[in-house]
């Protein structure tokens, strides 16, 4: 009895030793595997994290790349302004080009004699008059007593002017000849810049009323300096110009704009350029000038503020040997007289001919056209080529020719075009 319970006792010993150390086992690994598990899952928290890192910084990185490249992009397609031409940078431009100017522009004063208005006889003076009349001896008096005659008045014409040319002895200047027609006597004064505060009397040794260009000439003084010539062909429209002169008698006087336009119709000859730099009274005869300080026409007239016009240079050029040698131009002439064609003329012809182009009305006997076989009715619609848009076109086309030159006329008769060969001839005697 005594054995059995010893055996249980020892049983249940070793059965509680072999339990409690497989417990122990399996709590043991239990912990390993926990702390195993512990590591792999903190190791998976840390790479989770630092990949959640790197995409943020990465979606940082494309957005600021984005950001940049869009940027660029649109600075790349946002149309730049044009840097400004290096001159413009300097704000004493037209200062530095006044002061380069001026001293080669004059101021003209031309004094003239110009007939006044008959005036009518009061009725007191009337009596008065009879009452001479009587007293000498009833002989009538030249003008029948009736009107007074017109007096002879003294008038004073202000323009502006620009030496083209120096030599030892004379400065030669060009102004309009509208400025110093019919003058009795020209005094001419030079800007405070040149030291010359005296003017000096000036004489007209040239001119040519067609372009409107004559020139005077004055005692040569230290210092004068002639302004070159430009190229008014190269002048384009919205070219920086400015224009110097006297108006209204007010001294030198700058004003600066724009070309605004070429090729208007002048007067008589030749084409002119138009500009919005006030061209007041006094101006005319003044240098219109480009950055370079070059002569590109002489200030002719204005139509109202803005509107002013100038004779391109290149009209003037080649006509200044001619003026010095012989004085003027000798202009020749077809001998035809014009009118333009309608608009219902030029409709029911079709596009041959066009409205405003000329019309031969009378062919002088004797003339060139006269010989050349051209005939009224015919329309003239180009000069060796070159289209005629109306009578002006076409004056201003033979008025620039020399004389003996021949000229091929394209002309539209009985339905054809034909081309007739015509010699400019001598002006009238």
């Amino acid at each position: 009895m005594a054995v059995r319970v010893g055996m249980k006792s020892r049983l249940n010993s070793a059965f509680n030793n072999a339990f409690n150390g497989a417990t122990e086992r399996v709590s043991s690994s239990w912990d390993r595997l926990r702390e195993r598990e512990s590591r792999i899952l903190w190791m998976s928290l840390t790479s989770l994290a630092a990949v959640c890192i790197a995409w943020a910084l990465a979606e940082e990185t494309l957005a600021s790349t984005a950001s940049a490249t869009d940027a660029t992009s649109i600075a790349a397609s946002t149309p730049q302004p044009n840097p400004a031409p290096a001159q413009f940078s300097d704000p004493n431009l037209f200062a530095t080009l006044a002061d380069r100017v001026v001293p080669s522009v004059v101021n003209i004063s031309s004094e003239l004699q110009v007939e006044g208005r008959e005036q009518q006889v009061s009725p007191l003076e009337e009596e008065f008059e009879k009452f001479f009349h009587e007293f000498n001896g009833g002989r009538e008096f030249p003008n029948g007593g009736r009107l007074r005659p017109a007096p002879r008045l003294p008038v004073t014409s202000l323009g502006s002017g620009v030496i083209v040319d120096t030599n030892p002895d004379h400065a030669t200047i060009m102004t309009n000849h509208h400025v110093v027609a019919n003058s009795q006597a020209i005094k001419v004064e030079f800007s405070p810049l040149t030291g010359h505060t005296q003017p000096v009397e000036g004489r007209v040794i040239a001119a040519d009323p067609v372009l409107d260009i004559a020139l005077i000439e004055v005692k040569m003084l230290d210092g004068l300096k002639a302004l070159p010539f430009g190229n008014s062909d190269k002048v384009k429209v919205g070219d920086y110009v400015m224009a110097v002169g006297n108006p209204f008698g007010q001294g030198h006087s700058v004003t600066h704009g724009i070309i605004s336009a070429k090729n208007r119709n002048g007067p008589v000859i030749g084409k002119f350029l138009q500009t919005d730099a006030l061209i007041n009274r006094g101006n005319s005869g003044g240098p219109l000038v480009n950055l370079q300080g070059e002569i590109v026409g002489i200030n002719e007239a204005i139509i109202t503020a803005g509107i002013g016009f100038a004779i391109p240079a290149n009209s003037i050029q080649p006509e200044l040997a001619e003026l010095r040698k012989n004085g003027k131009i000798v202009r020749g002439q077809i001998g035809v007289h014009l009118t333009e064609v309608s608009p219902e003329a030029a409709a029911f012809v079709g596009g041959s001919i066009e409205a405003g182009q000329p019309v031969v009305n009378q062919v002088e006997p004797g003339s060139t056209a006269a010989a050349a076989g051209l005939r009224p009715n015919d329309v003239i619609v180009s000069v060796d080529g070159k289209k005629i848009q109306d009578s002006d076109a076409l004056r201003s086309a033979i008025l620039s020719l020399p004389i003996s030159k021949h000229i091929g006329l394209g002309v539209f008769r009985n339905g054809t075009l034909q081309n007739i060969d015509v010699e400019i001839g001598p002006p009238k005697a």
